[in-house]
């Protein structure tokens, strides 16, 4: 007789055999107590994982924004360096100025308000002191010459030869849309403008 056979044959004569129905008993009795266990460890929140706060906040910059916002400016007249620039959104005027290079010489320091704030889009334009003519000096009768990066359509029109009001608008242009002349040869680069008019005009003419 083997092993099993055995512990079966001792299993059914031992007197601690159980019927059918105890058995069946102890099983439910086990399975209420799991039950029950089970629910008052889920009820107390013993299964809930821990919930971790973090301590670390965004940090925020100097004017207390999560992001400073840029705007884009054009900074054009009597500076070093015309041209686009893109400056912080509480920007000054003379903050503009200064990322141009600053002022030239014979810049109207005093033609804008340099504590100013700057807007998007905003054309920042340095006036030169000489508003539209430089006279001659020492009391001698040299004529009148007009200033490029200064003088009006109409000025223009009325005082160079073989200026009308067509060509005036393209001085004015091409000043706008380079900031300022840096040499009096680029009136050659203005379309009409060629060597013959150009020698008309030079001599009367000046930055």
């Amino acid at each position: 007789m083997s092993f099993k056979d055995r512990l079966e044959e001792w299993w059914i004569t031992s007197e601690f055999a159980l019927t059918k129905n105890q058995l069946i008993a102890i099983v439910t009795l086990v399975a209420i107590i799991a039950f029950s266990w089970i629910y008052y460890y889920f009820r107390e929140g013993g299964g809930d994982a821990p919930i971790r706060v973090s301590s670390s906040q965004p940090k925020l910059s100097k004017s207390g924004n999560f992001s400073a916002n840029k705007v884009m400016v054009h900074v054009a007249g009597a500076v070093k360096k015309p041209g686009v620039y893109k400056v912080k959104e509480q920007a000054r005027v003379i903050d503009a100025v200064e990322l141009a290079g600053g002022f030239v010489n014979g810049a109207d320091k005093d033609s804008l308000n340099l504590a100013a704030k700057v807007a998007d889009a905003q054309k920042i334009l340095v006036s030169f002191k000489n508003a539209a003519t430089v006279q001659g000096q020492s009391g001698s009768s040299t004529p009148e010459v007009l200033n490029l990066n200064t003088a009006t359509t109409e000025q223009l029109d009325d005082e160079l030869p073989g200026i009308g009001e067509t060509m005036a608008k393209r001085i004015i242009e091409f000043r706008e849309e380079r900031g300022s002349f840096s040499s009096v040869e680029q009136l050659k680069d203005i379309e009409g403008i060629g060597e013959k008019k150009f020698a008309k005009i030079k001599e009367k003419v000046t930055l």
